[in-house]
């Protein structure tokens, strides 16, 4: 009788161990699969120590993830510019240097873009008017908009829209501009995403 309890005992220790393992092996697989998905669409929040304590998608601001995305872009322009052969250029071109003060002008283009998808805001001020309003120096300036409903913003498609569109490709391999910035908005709404890039010279 007691070595019946014993092996009983013994059993219920394995099927324990056996249930903890299949949940380990289910949440260790979830976790690499969604890891691996957060690295492609955010390569630099992945180098975020604070990145270990995310738990779900659901628990990241926006705006940070907007952010990543939006210097993603950037990265991916700069490393076609120099390395011209993997978008056939005739030769390399110098990469464009992120402009904080026309990242904060993209921020205010990006969210009217919500209200009126135009280069244009819905006042009827054209962007160049309000870079000069904002006492933003340039002697070139040229602004590429685009529209994503792809959740989460994802850099690669973004870029790779513009990339393919003729004009917003001429505008993002001249050699006319040295400055940079790109913003990104989600809209509340319609979950549509809205992102601008500016290139200016100043």
């Amino acid at each position: 009788m007691k070595k019946l309890k014993i092996n009983h005992k013994v059993n219920l220790l394995l099927l324990f161990l056996f249930l903890m393992v299949y949940i380990l092996r289910i949440f260790t697989e979830h976790s690499v699969l969604y890891l691996c998905r957060f690295k492609i669409n955010y390569p630099h929040a992945i180098s975020n120590p604070l990145f270990l304590w995310i738990k779900n998608r659901d628990s990241l601001n926006k705006e940070d993830i907007c952010y990543d995305v939006e210097m993603s872009i950037i990265d991916l322009l700069n490393s076609d510019r120099i390395n011209g052969e993997k978008v056939f250029l005739t030769k390399p071109v110098k990469s464009v240097t992120f402009d904080k003060e026309l990242y904060k002008i993209s921020k205010i283009l990006a969210e009217n873009l919500s209200e009126k998808y135009s280069y244009t805001l819905p006042d009827g001020k054209s962007y160049e008017i309000i870079l000069k309003d904002k006492g933003y120096k340039f002697s070139k300036v040229c602004e590429i908009i685009g529209i994503s409903t792809i959740e989460p913003p994802n850099a690669q498609a973004i870029y790779e829209k513009w990339l393919n569109t003729k004009m917003d490709r001429a505008a993002m391999f001249s050699e006319l501009y040295t400055n940079i910035a790109v913003s990104l908005h989600i809209d509340k709404d319609t979950g549509l995403i809205y992102a601008v890039m500016l290139l200016s010279k100043k």
